[in-house]
């Protein structure tokens, strides 16, 4: 029972412990719960990092091979700067919320072999100096994600996740409008501030598959608004052009709806299976009417190429011919790899790009990445680390917290997208948002689980409020 306040000890209207009473009552009103104040802090860390309000009018040109070769030298002392005021926040939310570490098994264990092999690649690194800035950036950013883990529970880390590249959306609006962006024009790709379509495709990637089981969580009121958002985000998704990160959000989508029908609709999983089936073999056709050639195809490539180059049509817009390279750089050091973030040196970058005839900083497929950084068993607990976590999602998500359920559909978009890029494991929130998620996951006692699905009936005082309040408790 909620007993009445005790007025007598309030301070008189008047005395200086008025004013302070009056300050934190306005507090209590202002951070129910949710951490606006380190949304806000991380929403700002990532534009000064990852984000430029001239990108619509950069990106198209591709940087020179001088360009990324410099980046990779010199870095910024901007970022240096917001990289350690992070890693110095992570480090006070670490302290604040200590008790809420707790191992976790298995997955605990792999992570720390992971993050132990990354730093001790620094001893056998082909570019010692380049590998420890890499490598101190990758530590001071793993303690502010792990303090932001600790800081949230389930449901408000995801809030969290969705909301910062989705709050992006606004910068990013004004950027292309003030670079006279047409939706339906011949070479237009949303960039927003991100420093390339793909880039802002990912993240976009992230907050529309959150969203998305938003809307199956929350009340009918708030399903329509949650559904607006979400429809936002997925309509400048498909903006980017990003063929990669479409059809791996389409996916993660299907593998959603497989994933439901699964815990609370067992009896339809056999129409599911061979509605699954029907739309892989009109896949096939249509992959096969593409590839025929015909007069018929055209108002399909013309799509498939909108806003993209002729010679982005080949196989994995030249990936092939990279991945080779690279793998060949990998054959040398099988077991050690060059070392975290060594591989990618201003020399490298040149030599590779003159190679290939293009400029890049990447293989374009982050399992080749951690290949060439950390070797085989760098690469393994890699994947084993992404497995761990998507399974122990899905275990909780049958347990009834349904937060866990919109995880493995991330972790299932991300397992797809590494396959042709490096964007999730580069020092860009996709790889911040994974780090999320892991950590949550593996070391940190849920504040308080959401262990019974939202009814869709509840409305915007049921379901949206029920929601907060699950926020509010972390």
């Amino acid at each position: 029972m909620i007993s009445a306040p005790d007025t007598r000890a309030l301070p008189l209207p008047g005395t200086p412990g008025a004013a302070q009473s009056a300050l934190s009552r306005a507090w209590q009103r202002l951070a129910p719960g949710f951490p606006w104040l380190l949304f806000a802090i991380t929403w700002v860390a990532t534009l000064i990092l990852e984000g430029r309000m001239d990108a619509p009018s950069t990106w198209g040109e591709n940087q020179t091979v001088s360009d990324l070769a410099l980046g990779a030298s010199d870095g910024s002392l901007s970022r240096r700067i917001v990289i350690v005021f992070l890693g110095g926040v992570g480090a006070l939310l670490l302290r604040r919320y200590s008790g809420r570490y707790r191992i976790h098994g298995v997955l605990a264990l792999l992570l720390s072999l992971y993050i132990g092999w990354i730093g001790l690649s620094a001893v056998w690194a082909d570019d010692p100096s380049l590998a420890f800035r890499r490598l101190v950036a990758f530590g001071l950013m793993f303690i502010f994600a792990a303090g932001c883990a600790a800081r949230m529970n389930a449901d408000s880390l995801s809030l969290f996740i969705a909301g910062v590249p989705a709050l992006t959306l606004i910068p990013g609006l004004i950027a292309e409008l003030r670079y006279g962006f047409s939706p339906f024009g011949a070479n237009s790709r949303f960039t927003g501030t991100a420093v390339h379509p793909n880039v802002q495709a990912a993240y976009l990637a992230v907050a529309g598959i959150i969203l998305c089981w938003f809307v199956w969580r929350v009340g009918r009121e708030a399903r329509f608004r949650v559904g607006m958002i979400s429809a936002i985000v997925l309509v400048f998704l498909v903006l980017t052009r990003s063929r990669t990160s479409i059809a791996a959000v389409g996916a993660a989508l299907l593998f959603s709806v497989f994933l439901v029908m699964a815990r609370d609709f067992r009896r339809r999983l056999p129409a599911l299976a061979a509605a699954l089936l029907l739309f892989a073999g009109l896949g096939g056709v249509l992959d096969a009417v593409i590839a025929s050639g015909s007069s018929s195809s055209a108002g399909i490539l013309s799509i498939v190429r909108a806003g993209r180059d002729d010679a982005d049509s080949t196989p994995f817009n030249g990936r092939v011919d990279l991945w080779r390279t690279c793998l060949g750089y990998a054959a040398e050091r099988p077991w050690t790899g060059y070392g975290y973030g060594s591989f990618w040196s201003a020399k490298r970058i040149e030599d590779i790009s003159a190679e290939e005839g293009w400029a890049l900083e990447q293989s374009h497929s982050a399992y080749i990445d951690q290949l060439l950084a950390l070797g085989v068993p760098g690469a393994a607990l890699y994947v084993l680390v992404l497995l761990g976590c998507f399974s122990a999602c899905i275990v909780r998500f049958f347990r009834h917290e349904d937060t866990y359920g919109a995880w493995a559909a991330v972790l299932f978009f991300i397992a797809l997208h590494n396959a042709t890029e490096s964007t999730d494991i580069m020092p860009l929130y996709t790889n911040f948002a994974f780090h999320l998620i892991v950590l949550h996951t593996a070391w940190i006692r849920p504040g308080s689980p959401s262990r019974a699905r939202l009814p869709l009936a509840e409305g915007l005082a049921g379901g949206w409020t029920n929601l907060r309040k699950r926020a509010t408790d972390g």
